[in-house]
C-alpha cells in the first residue's frame, strides 16, 4: 500500500531500508572517506591512533576502535618502516690502520691472539652495545663491557678487563676490524702501555661489515681446560 500511494516499486524500497542504507551506515562511509583523505596525506604511515587524534583535531568525534574497524574493512594499512639496525663498524675515520697480523699466526697457547669486537643487543629500552674480548685458543670470552653508545671507552673497558683477568705476556696480539673505537688515542694508549700489539681486519668491499674473527683460519686446535 505504502508503494503504491508513494508510487515506487517495491524493489527501490526495500533496497532503501537496508542496513548499508542506514544512517549508521552512511557515517561510516563518511567518515572512511575522511579516515582516507588523513592517511593520504601523511604519506600513508598513519595508523588508527594517529589517525584517530587527526579526525578529533578536526572536529570529528569518533572512537579509535571504530576508526580501527572501519580501516580493516577498507584494507587502509599504514607502511611500517624497515627496521634498521645500528652498525657497529665506522672504518672511514682516517685513523691509524695496523696490519692485518692474526691470519697468518699459528695458535698453540692462551693469551697468544685475542680477538675484540662490538655487537648489538636490542632490548626494551633500544639497542645497547656489548664490546667482547675473545680468547681464540680458549674460545673463551675474557673481558666484556655494556653501554648505550658506542664511544671508545667502550672498548677499552672490555680490553681493560682482560687485561686485568689475563695479565698477558707483552708483544701478545690484539685483533680487531677497522672501527673508530679502536683507533682512538684512548684504545692505542692501553694496548702501549701493556706492550700488546694491534692487528686489524683488511678492509671489506663497499663497508660490509664482517666479524674479526672471521678471518682467522685456526687449524685443528683443542681449548685449553
Amino acid at each position: 500500500m505504502m508503494c503504491r500511494t508513494l508510487e515506487i516499486g517495491r524493489s527501490g524500497y526495500h533496497r532503501s531500508i537496508r542496513p548499508e542504507n542506514g544512517l549508521r551506515a552512511r557515517e561510516n562511509r563518511k567518515l572512511t572517506a575522511d579516515i582516507e583523505n588523513i592517511f593520504n596525506e601523511n604519506k600513508k604511515r598513519y595508523g588508527s591512533p594517529r589517525v584517530t587524534t587527526q579526525l578529533r583535531k578536526n572536529g570529528i568525534r569518533v572512537g579509535e576502535n571504530r576508526v580501527a574497524r572501519l580501516m580493516k574493512q577498507a584494507a587502509i594499512r599504514a607502511k611500517t618502516p624497515r627496521k634498521k639496525n645500528p652498525k657497529t663498524t665506522d672504518s672511514r675515520h682516517g685513523g691509524r690502520i695496523a696490519p692485518n697480523l692474526a691470519g697468518k699466526m699459528q695458535i698453540h697457547r692462551i693469551n697468544q691472539l685475542w680477538v675484540a669486537d662490538i655487537t648489538y643487543i636490542r632490548t626494551d629500552l633500544g639497542w645497547c652495545y656489548l664490546a667482547a674480548v675473545l680468547d681464540i685458543y680458549s674460545r673463551k670470552i675474557v673481558g666484556w663491557q655494556m653501554s648505550r653508545t658506542m664511544e671508545a671507552w667502550l672498548v677499552t673497558d672490555a680490553l681493560n678487563r682482560a687485561i686485568q683477568q689475563r695479565k698477558p705476556p707483552a708483544e701478545r696480539v690484539v685483533h680487531t676490524d677497522r672501527g673508530s673505537q679502536y683507533v682512538s688515542d684512548q684504545y692505542i694508549e692501553l694496548l702501549k702501555k701493556h706492550e700488546l700489539t694491534a692487528s686489524m681486519s683488511a678492509k671489506v668491499v663497499n663497508d660490509n661489515y664482517s666479524s674479526p674473527a672471521a678471518t682467522i683460519k685456526i687449524p685443528h686446535l683443542q681449548p685449553c681446560k
